[in-house]
């Protein structure tokens, strides 16, 4: 079968649901092709402040050659792009592409953009099955004038195009479910379900690699360390992680390490709260990390803390037998379904609080729910697992 991933940007090393399900799928014996823009998407040159974009897009840190490459095995088409709006984007020459490979399927990852216009006119001449996949939930929705606008006049766009020409709608949650329905007008008898997953052969416990970062960041066997990975900001609620544990970090073998790239502000926040409380020494910062790299760092903590949305980083540390800790929201029941980890209240910091001190204190706990943990994941989640999914998606007519 020859399968086309759709998208506006594509991050090779971030290890997002397209790359994974292109990996197994090509293993699977499949001809797989990515077409993409030629730009990275702003999060892949750790860009935050307006100030910093600016000279980053100065320095074209974000542009790529046009051109065909084989990037970690998947070949991927790299298009000029003729307008930008971020993060949207205008593909030229995706008929030409398209003409050339005569795909059986195209997978358009996210609904809202305009790349899932432009292959919705292209379908009314073409027999390839169209599927769209969404990952939008209502904590990212663009509350702007021009935000409301678009979510004004999307579900007609929607209706008259995408609508008449997919052939699949797929949500990645229960809670993109109800957005769909809600905001694209898309009815729910049309919307299905399949999760996100990790990738159970890369993501899993490696006592050595334990070792060598605890070793690196001068953490004792005895001491439990807490682990965070992604955006450090305000909205991930990573201050609130701290504040949660500034009992255990002054009187236990307690640490914490954030492992991803800071909004400046935020950092300063968390800097001062850390000179405040003096506990410099017990917390620790990493810059990102490719996610290729991340079993490593999972591998060396004891209990995974996410205090906001919760990212698909959370099943991959899961993958790793590391239990965790999120926020309890609509579409993320299945993370903790197999006892794996704690959901708390959201905002409900008190519960959050009490889920960190009773996992720091029980050992014999930890390792329960970091077994269970694994099993969710190759049982459930694995790219395996959800990529068949997808290929049920694909081959029906």
């Amino acid at each position: 079968m020859k399968i086309v991933h759709l998208i506006g940007y594509f991050n090779t090393g971030r290890g997002y649901q397209e790359y994974f399900l292109a990996k197994k799928q090509i293993k699977e014996g499949h001809q797989v092709f990515v077409i993409t823009s030629n730009r990275l998407s702003w999060e892949a040159v750790s860009v935050f402040s307006k100030e910093e974009r600016k000279k980053k897009e100065k320095q074209k840190q974000r542009f790529i050659e046009n051109g065909v490459f084989k990037e970690d095995g998947i070949t991927v088409y790299r298009l000029p792009v003729l307008f930008e709006w971020f993060p949207r984007v205008y593909l030229k020459g995706l008929k030409k592409v398209l003409a050339e490979i005569k795909p059986d399927v195209v997978h358009c990852h996210s609904m809202s953009t305009i790349v899932a216009l432009q292959i919705a006119f292209m379908k009314r001449k073409e027999s390839f099955r169209l599927v769209y996949d969404e990952h939008m939930i209502f904590v990212y929705e663009n509350k702007s004038i021009l935000g409301k606008l678009f979510y004004f006049l999307f579900p007609f766009i929607c209706k008259n195009f995408i609508l008449k020409r997919g052939d699949a709608f797929i949500a990645v949650n229960e809670e993109t479910i109800i957005f769909m329905n809600k905001k694209y007008n898309i009815p729910l008898s049309k919307i299905g379900l399949i999760y996100q997953g990790a990738d159970s052969d890369l993501f899993k416990f490696d006592a050595e690699e334990r070792n060598k970062i605890r070793k690196q960041f001068q953490i004792k066997e005895n001491e439990v360390l807490i682990i965070y990975t992604g955006k450090i900001t305000f909205a991930k609620k990573v201050l609130e992680l701290l504040e949660c544990s500034i009992k255990l970090l002054k009187s236990s073998s307690v640490k914490i390490l954030l492992v991803g790239n800071y909004e400046t502000k935020c950092k300063e926040k968390i800097d001062n709260f850390m000179r405040n409380n003096k506990v410099e020494d017990k917390v620790m910062f990493k810059n990102f990390v490719p996610n290729r790299e991340l079993y490593k760092y999972y591998s060396a903590a004891d209990i995974g803390v996410w205090p906001g949305w919760p990212t698909i980083t959370t099943i991959e540390a899961s993958s790793c037998s590391l239990p965790i800790i999120i926020e309890e929201r609509l579409g993320m029941k299945e993370r903790t379904s197999n006892n794996n980890g704690f959901a708390y209240r959201k905002g409900n910091l008190n519960e959050l609080k009490e889920y960190i001190e009773l996992l720091v204190k029980n050992n014999k706990l930890r390792k329960k729910m970091g077994k269970k943990g694994r099993e969710l994941i190759e049982n459930k989640l694995s790219w395996k697992k959800i990529n068949q999914e997808f290929m049920k998606v694909y081959l029906e007519r």
